[in-house]
């Protein structure tokens, strides 16, 4: 079965479907287009071109995970050094209020809260920008999926675990200090 592609194309495409090995198929269709005089015969299997396609989309992809990890690391890295300077302001705070009997797990959950409300309203902002940016690039696609709500959740999971991880260790290393230490300090 033959069908003309771009009937208006100088090229002459056609796709040809057939049955059984390929080298004796492609030997009949070379022996009988040389018998034409049409010319070379230039052919091209379209899982090879399809392959091509998903393999520049392979290579975006490792692209931008990439470009992702390097972004990531350089705002992880931005989050320890404002949460280092947050907990160095906070320290004569964290020194009285141990001394005042409170524990480290009550510090932590009183430094950590504020910093959490600002990612949440941080995520919020950010959601439904990624969510139209991303449904926008895979309507390029014949066949696309669509977000599911556990990307979401998923992406939501790991910034509050590194956030939550710096925070909780500077904490952890200033909430376990001698409050006389702290306090003498100042």
């Amino acid at each position: 079965m033959i069908w003309q592609i771009v009937p208006e194309s100088n090229q002459n495409a056609f796709a040809i479907r057939f049955d059984g090995p390929i080298d004796v198929a492609l030997q009949q269709y070379s022996e009988l287009w040389q018998n034409l005089n049409l010319g070379e015969l230039n052919y091209e299997f379209l899982d090879d071109m399809v392959a091509q396609q998903y393999r520049n989309e392979k290579q975006l992809s490792t692209f931008v995970t990439i470009i992702s990890m390097i972004l990531i690391l350089i705002s992880s890295s931005g989050l320890y050094g404002m949460m280092l300077f947050f907990v160095e302001e906070k320290k004569n705070e964290i020194g009285i209020r141990k001394v005042l009997g409170a524990s480290v797990r009550h510090l932590l959950i009183q430094l950590n809260k504020h910093h959490v409300i600002l990612m949440v309203i941080g995520f919020a902002a950010g959601i439904p920008a990624a969510l139209y940016f991303t449904i926008k690039w895979l309507n390029n696609f014949a066949y696309h999926i669509a977000p599911s709500w556990y990307h979401i959740v998923f992406a939501l999971f790991i910034c509050f675990l590194f956030a939550i991880a710096s925070i909780s260790i500077l904490t952890w290393n200033a909430a376990v200090r001698e409050p006389a230490e702290v306090l003498r300090e100042e």
